[in-house]
């Protein structure tokens, strides 16, 4: 048996020259932006927490438009809620009656001005289940 050497170097590769053997590629245009499109109108969120015998909102105001109102029942009876929109002959709103430890949504479309949020249920008004919302007509987040 006979033993062979071998050496090896390491030489870096000839580059070649960048302005004779660079195949040359297609420039291709830039694409225009796209136009420029109306933001979406923001959705109003109200969360409205129902208790014997009361109302917490998760915010005393919001904007005016489309709100998602979510009714959120904590008590042990069913609540509903009925938004007056105090000073107009506009027609009362409700979310229907929710039973106890659940949850309902209604997305409405509220004009500025003051609500009057009550619980229309027999005598659930009189016992003070009733809260103030304000619409404001300014562009707030809400």
């Amino acid at each position: 048996m006979k033993r062979v050497k071998h050496w090896w170097t390491c030489e870096a590769a000839p580059t070649p020259n960048a302005l004779t053997s660079q195949p040359t590629l297609p420039v291709s245009p830039t694409p225009e932006p796209p136009a420029p499109t109306e933001p979406e109108p923001e959705i109003g969120h109200l969360g409205v927490k129902a208790v014997e015998y009361s109302y917490t909102l998760s915010r005393p105001e919001v904007s005016a438009g489309e709100v998602i109102i979510e009714l959120n029942n904590q008590g042990e009876d069913p609540h509903n809620l009925v938004l007056e929109h105090e000073g107009t002959e506009d027609p009362k709103l409700e979310i229907p009656s929710t039973p106890s430890l659940s949850q309902t949504s209604a997305h409405l479309s509220l004009s500025p001005g003051t609500y009057r949020l009550y619980c229309s249920l027999y005598k659930h008004e009189a016992k003070g289940m009733e809260a103030t919302l304000v619409v404001g007509s300014s562009a707030q987040p809400g």
